[in-house]
Order: structure tokens, then C-alpha cells, then sequence
């Protein structure tokens, strides 16, 4: 393997005490609402890190359908079922982190993927795969 090749395959996270929460909610009228939080670089306020959670009410609850976060150095999909198990084996990479701007543009992506896939992800979440 080149050196080249090598640095490809670098992650990166942020040091935990480097970085404080703020939490997230955006309501999606008539739909539901996305839940998390973005942490940002206590030095620079750039974000370091986050977490989305697409989330339909149900029967008085709130209850996820999607998440989306940089957990393990990369930007992941995770998929729920109604019974709050998680659909698929493992997770779905989107893309992985390198850098504090591929957690900007995952912050992106994940945005876009939670609401544009929105009826898809809620389908998946009442038949539970």
C-alpha cells in the first residue's frame, strides 16, 4: 500500500472535551420532527460532531424512524422499526470522516436524506423492514 493509499484511510473525531453539545429540533409540520444535537469545537465553533433523528408521533410518543450521526469516524444511516429494533444489519456508511468539513458536509447529507426520504423511511418504520 502507498503512502498515498494510507492517508486515504485516516479517520478522524473530535476529543471529546473539546466540544460542547447543543441540542436540535426542527418540527416538520403535518410529518413529525428531527431531534439530536451538534457538537460544536469549543475553539473554533465549527461542527466537530452530531447526531439526527428523524421521529413520527405514534399513539402519543415519540418514536425514531432514522438517524444519521458521526459516530465511529464516519457519517452512518440507521434504520428503525416500529418496535424500535433497528432494520438492517449494521449501518450504512454515507460517507467517512476525515476532517471537520466532511462532518459539515455530512451535517448536509443527513439533513437532505432525512427529509427528502422522509415517506420511504416511515413506510420501512410501519413495516418494520
Amino acid at each position: 500500500m502507498s503512502l498515498a493509499e494510507q492517508d486515504e484511510d485516516v479517520r478522524w473525531s473530535p476529543d471529546p472535551d473539546s466540544v460542547d453539545d447543543w441540542p436540535v429540533l426542527v418540527l416538520l409540520d403535518g410529518l413529525g420532527r428531527i431531534k439530536g444535537r451538534q457538537g460544536l469545537d469549543k475553539e473554533t465553533g465549527r461542527l466537530a460532531e452530531f447526531a439526527l433523528v428523524a421521529q413520527v408521533e405514534y399513539q402519543g410518543l415519540w418514536h425514531d424512524v432514522a438517524q444519521v450521526d458521526t459516530c465511529h469516524e464516519e457519517v452512518h444511516l440507521h434504520l428503525y422499526a416500529k418496535d424500535g429494533r433497528e432494520i438492517k444489519d449494521g449501518r450504512t456508511v454515507l460517507l467517512p470522516v476525515r476532517n471537520m468539513s466532511d462532518v459539515g458536509r455530512g451535517y448536509d447529507t443527513a439533513e437532505k436524506l432525512l427529509i427528502v426520504e422522509w415517506e420511504a423511511h416511515v413506510r420501512r418504520w410501519e413495516r418494520g423492514r
